[in-house]
């Protein structure tokens, strides 16, 4: 059972630093490290949780672990404003062996050194480190050991009480840094920044409706504006109250567009009842995407207004110039002010609105746009967005007619090891909204990232790669959102048939049954993160990160299915060999210790029930989709045989229930009949129904003895 306690609890436990700005005086400014001088506009302060009954006031390093997007800088920040702590951006540096003492000498002279180390002994400093995600990605898990190696030698021989150092992260990085901080026999404790209680929701989004140009706003409006929000959104995602549904409701990304929303609408409550009412579904992601495409048009409108001065025609004009497409087309580009500026077709356009006016006009609109954070320089545009919500869906909204030049553009600015994703893109990309059906294949490796940093233990992404019935030489990758066990959202990509599947930072809560394709992981990258609860099929995997960081949640185990494991993998940490079991012919170093050899004699495994039952729902899904003539569970034999010799479905599933007698031909088509077996268990591959479990069973004997 977890405890709560409030922000200021975590503030009483930093010491209250008493040389930080007497260092920086003397040994001068540097870049990235120091103590802030000022807050956070509109900082609302967030809960913390800890497994244990209180903060331990004897912790040598307390661990802030908080999802992606959640505002961890702001923490970090708030934290040295109010203890005069030195602040340290991780995310500008590459860690390694000495990283901290060399940096601290490059920055504040060696005196400065001698004076950290003492501040740290004596109890007078505690060292802020933000942005140790992106650290870790940089300089990869072997120099980031190194780092917080270099690190405890710091605050080693401590004589007071108080954490030397506070760590923020996401979870896959405090796991990573509480392990090898055990290890070095250091005194941590993990902490974790909680979701928003509704009060907190409400002062966040109250702070992010204020404008510049109003006295204030209308409180009376917005609480009644919110409390009709949470009631749609709690319904749709959780039982309706807020403890089932703070997952999203208390996430701050959401509520950051939910105030930009309402900042930018002359009538709130009556735009989002017209969204209520006019969804084409009534799920919260649908919805949540076009309150984001609110403030889209809302923008195109604004724009029209001001270009056109009146005139109706320019008006108009200038809102087909400033469109959603063209603005993600500004929001998207590396170099948004040399992007030339395409004047909309047009009959009625005077050349002057287009060659003297538009590009200039459009440019200083943009400056202003509500999705972005401020003037930057920064190159790489998916670091200019104010939040994590406005920039996936600018990303998911670019998949609608992306080229696959586009695509990899895009993934490579994704991959910048300062992103840091977010389970939104995942949803809103597999949203009935966007409609998204084909998309080139880099997206999917975009998807998975984004789908392995969800918050959701209920939401698994399936991956299915099978050869395409149109095409000889295309393969077919079905992604499938699924949710508590029901499947919601598809998308699907193709590729060459000699083409790998490409999965590049992270997979986790998902399914990949992948039977004659290769798998490639990492590529490019120090590390890649594998797990938890993740079912890999296919034909080779070849990892090609430096290191496999293994997690785990609970008893699942992560579980490898390959007939040939290749890459330049070094090392494989995170969890022993009873978090992940790999099952292939020959295992190469350094994956030997996960390899499990097969059940002795016949014996039958969760392990192999799981994926019998996927391929037994590979064949179901076929007999039951609504267009079968004459309703039940039927296909055509002939569209069967087709289907059959695309793999597109197990030929041993068909032949065993012919063998069984459950599959009857009638006419020109097969029939299925699964006695006392429920399509619902077989749709969500419940191998725990008992009626389920035995024919699961006795098809794995049966394929067996072929």
């Amino acid at each position: 059972m977890s405890n709560r306690l409030q922000f200021e609890d975590l503030v009483g436990l930093v010491r209250s630093s008493r040389d930080t700005e007497r260092l920086q005086r003397e040994g001068g400014a540097a870049d990235f490290i120091g103590v802030p001088t000022e807050g956070v506009r509109h900082f609302v302060a967030p809960d913390i949780d800890i497994d244990e009954d209180s903060l331990d006031s004897g912790a040598d390093v307390l661990l802030v672990s908080a999802p992606a997007a959640v505002g961890k800088s702001s923490i970090a920040r708030e934290l040295g404003l109010r203890t005069g702590s030195m602040v340290w951006d991780l995310s500008h540096f590459s860690l390694g062996s000495s990283f901290f003492s060399g940096t601290l000498v490059d920055a504040f002279g060696i005196k400065g050194l001698d004076a950290v180390r003492r501040g740290l002994v004596e109890g007078a400093l505690t060292l802020i480190l933000d942005a140790a995600d992106e650290a870790l990605v940089r300089a990869g898990a072997s120099n980031f050991e190194a780092a917080l190696g270099n690190l405890v030698s710091l605050i080693s021989g401590t004589e007071s009480s108080g954490p030397s150092a506070v760590i923020l992260g996401r979870p896959d990085t405090i796991d990573e840094t509480y392990s090898i901080l055990d290890g070095r026999g250091v005194r941590a404790q993990v902490l974790r920044v909680a979701f928003f209680s509704e009060d907190q929701a409400r002062s966040f989004v109250r702070a992010k409706a204020q404008r510049d140009d109003r006295a204030g706003i209308a409180e009376n409006e917005l609480d009644q504006f919110l409390t009709d929000f949470f009631s749609v959104v709690g319904t749709a995602v959780g039982a309706g109250d807020w403890d089932s549904s703070e997952s999203f409701l208390g996430y701050a990304p959401v509520l950051d567009a939910l105030g930009a929303f309402y900042r930018e609408q002359e009538n709130p409550l009556k735009r989002l009842s017209e969204i209520r009412h006019g969804a084409s579904s009534a799920h919260v992601w649908d919805l949540l995407l076009e309150v984001i495409e609110s403030i889209l048009d809302r923008e195109s409108e604004k724009f029209g207004g001001a270009f056109g001065g009146g005139d109706p025609r320019k008006e108009a004009f200038g809102r087909a110039a400033y469109s959603r497409a063209a603005q993600l087309t500004l929001l998207l580009s590396e170099e948004p002010d040399a992007i030339e500026i395409s004047p909309p077709d047009f009959p009625e356009a005077e050349d002057s609105w287009v060659f003297e006016e538009l590009t200039p006009q459009v440019r200083a609109w943009y400056q202003e746009h509500p999705f972005l954070r401020g003037p930057d320089d920064e190159p790489n545009p998916l670091l200019r967005f104010a939040s994590a919500a406005f920039r996936d869906y600018a990303i998911a909204a670019s998949f609608v007619a992306i080229e696959d030049s586009d695509a990899a553009r895009l993934l490579d600015y994704w991959l910048d090891a300062r992103v840091a994703p977010s389970p939104i893109l995942s949803r809103f990309s597999m949203s009935e909204h966007l409609g998204l059906d084909l998309v080139p294949a880099d997206i999917v490796t975009m998807v998975a990232d984004s789908h392995a940093s969800g918050f959701l233990e209920s939401s698994r992404l399936e991956i299915d790669i099978h050869q395409a019935s149109d095409g000889e030489d295309e393969m077919v990758i079905d992604l499938v959102l699924v949710e508590n066990g029901a499947e919601r959202y598809k998308m699907q990509s193709r590729t060459r048939g000699s083409e790998p599947l490409s999965l590049t930072r992270a997979v986790a809560r998902t399914t990949i049954d992948a039977p004659s394709s290769t798998l490639v992981v990492g590529s490019g990258a120090q590390d890649f993160l594998l797990g938890p609860d993740v079912s890999i099929n296919c034909a080779q995997f070849n990892a090609e990160a430096a290191e496999v960081r293994v997690r785990t949640v609970g008893d699942r185990v992560n579980e490898l299915r390959t007939n040939r494991l290749l890459g330049s993998a070094r090392r494989v940490s995170g969890a022993g060999p009873e978090g992940l079991h790999v099952k292939v012919p020959s295992a190469v170093f350094p994956w030997q210790a996960y390899r499990v050899e097969p059940a002795e004699g016949n014996a039958v495994t969760e392990s192999d029930l799981y994926w019998a039952g996927l391929d037994v729902r590979k064949n179901f899904k076929w007999f039951a989709r609504e267009s079968m003539v004459g309703g039940g569970l039927n296909y055509p034999v002939s569209a069967m045989e087709t289907i059959l010799s695309k793999h597109r479905a197990s030929t041993l599933v068909h032949d065993f229930w012919l063998k069984r007698g459950y599959l009857t031909r009638k006419g020109a088509s097969w029939v299925l009949e699964l006695p006392n077996v429920s399509g619902a268990d077989v749709a969500a591959n419940n191998i725990q129904d008992a009626d389920y479990r035995a024919m699961l069973s006795d098809f794995v004997d049966w394929s067996r003895a072929k």
